[in-house]
């Protein structure tokens, strides 16, 4: 009898804790219309559509060495992610650029500070929004708010479902 007392109750905070976790709360309002201004406009503060709250772009660069973060970086129309990583590294004299450029194919980043492409089997691969790019950095059109983050690892990707 005692263990069925265990159960229950773990079943009943098992259930209260996964409610909790979707985000159901005991005497939630189900209108949305009810929702007060102080929540209205966080819910405002995260929606893409919203002209009033732009994020800002923005790039992290691993080098296995240090994590290198730019903040505030401004678009200007077509600029991809080479053409950022470019102008940030003329404005921060300690970030070193070594790119092959071929042609239609695109650029290719051989160096950033001195990581070498193919030594030990890694390479420089970015990400853009958290999605890999198997796409040239030079060919990457950004959008006002992308987040790039370059990694210096293994050339192989795998995606985990």
């Amino acid at each position: 009898m005692k263990q069925f007392k265990y159960i229950i109750f773990g079943l009943v905070f098992g259930v209260a804790g996964f409610l909790i976790g979707l985000g159901v709360r005991p005497g939630a309002v189900a209108d949305d219309a009810e929702l007060s201004f102080q929540e209205s406009e966080a819910v405002c503060a995260f929606d893409d559509s919203s002209s009033v709250h732009e994020r800002s772009t923005s790039m992290m660069i691993d080098t296995d060495d240090a994590l290198l973060g730019f903040s505030d970086i401004a678009l200007k129309e077509g600029d991809t992610v080479y053409s950022v990583l470019s102008s940030v590294a003329q404005e921060h004299d300690d970030l070193l650029l070594d790119i092959v450029d071929y042609g239609d194919l695109g650029v290719f980043i051989n160096a950033i500070n001195n990581k070498q492409s193919g030594d030990n089997n890694n390479y420089w691969q970015y990400w853009v929004n958290n999605q890999y790019a198997d796409l040239a950095a030079d060919k990457y059109v950004l959008k006002q708010g992308d987040v790039i983050f370059w990694k210096f690892t293994s050339n192989k990707y795998e995606t985990y479902e």
